[in-house]
């Protein structure tokens, strides 16, 4: 947590990486709050690095006496402020906010690089309530259960996360696998190519092969298309 946050909250980040000014990021709150809108997201993040898959967790167990001492603060925010600051978060302008810090981070772990392997993946989250935008899709655990099932994208090598999409329990078709590869691949720094790609066949549903060509993935022989239980390699991107 501490090597990425420089490029949100200005702080004194760690080995090197990358800094920003405070507040270039994330609109501004009041000038005399508590937090500012870094503060909260630095510690949403911290919560979910450290095993915490809900705020409200936060309740149950309290944060760990370090938490705010790593993050330096006097102490770590409310469960309600928590609430509050995800709240915020409520059009995709101040979504695509986070999307300008991340950059900074990706070029800092991707420094040297020329290429990258490009792992993306999807995988089913149900949900037990009336959460907003989940619906009835493809999930073998629980039939008939609506949920989620959010995309993502990373470099196979560092592991360093490129891209992500939350999006409703539907399977996504082949021309959403392909508008996420896309974007993905639009999150490089300059001067780094995608080597290789790696998909699951499920983003060959639909328009499948043909569309692909259209990303600029050379594709291999009708031999080498890969088999039903096997993830589909593209090389030459």
């Amino acid at each position: 947590m501490n090597s990425c946050r420089g490029p949100v909250r200005g702080g004194a980040p760690r080995r090197g990486a990358p800094r920003a000014k405070k507040g270039e990021a994330l609109p501004p709150k009041a000038y005399w709050a508590r937090y500012t809108r870094a503060d909260e997201v630095l510690a949403l993040l911290t919560a979910y690095a450290v095993g915490l898959q809900r705020v409200a967790h936060l309740a149950d167990t309290g944060p760990d006496p370090l938490l705010p001492v790593g993050l330096a603060l006097e102490r770590f925010p409310h469960v309600a402020t928590l609430y509050r600051a995800l709240g915020r978060f409520d059009s995709e302008a101040q979504v695509e906010a986070l999307q300008r810090p991340h950059q900074d981070v990706v070029a800092w772990l991707l420094r040297g690089r020329k290429q990258v392997i490009l792992d993306l993946d999807g995988t089913v989250e149900t949900v037990f309530g009336h959460q907003e935008g989940a619906c009835i899709g493809y999930n073998p655990r629980y039939k008939g259960r609506p949920s989620y099932f959010p995309m993502i994208g990373f470099d196979g090598i560092t592991r360093t996360a490129l891209g992500t999409r939350l999006r409703g329990g539907k399977v996504p078709s082949s021309a959403v696998w392909i508008d996420f590869y896309r974007f993905c691949r639009a999150q490089l720094p300059p001067g780094v190519t995608v080597a290789t790609v790696r998909v699951d066949l499920g983003a060959f549903r639909g328009t499948c092969w043909t569309s692909w060509k259209t990303t600029g993935c050379s594709m291999p022989p009708s031999s080498a298309r890969p088999s039903r239980s096997n993830s589909a390699l593209y090389e030459g991107v």
